[in-house]
């Protein structure tokens, strides 16, 4: 489990490897980018860590805060899985 003290990290790493890597991505895939890096969090960032800071931002205040340009969608109608992505605003 993440300490508190690594959740802003963590935060800013999620929204960086959603800005570096175009597309949509399951929770799955931004922890193990975050786990096989060496961000200094130990013992990584497990998925469900991922989505919850994503949902518990994205709430919070409005949708005014770091993580609010975050877009969500279940990856079929019925299941459980989301993926997540930030629009890329204008440019090739």
């Amino acid at each position: 489990m993440i300490g508190k003290k690594n959740i802003p990290k963590a935060k800013c790493l999620i929204k960086a490897y959603l800005l570096t890597h175009p597309g949509k991505h399951s929770s799955k895939e931004i922890s193990d980018w975050i786990t096989r890096n060496d961000f200094g969090i130990y013992r990584g960032v497990t998925p469900g860590e991922v989505g919850a800071l994503i949902k518990e931002s994205t709430m919070a205040s409005g949708n005014r805060n770091f993580l609010d340009m975050v877009q969500s969608a279940r990856k079929h109608p019925n299941s459980g899985h989301k993926l997540y992505w930030i629009e890329q605003k204008g440019g090739k």
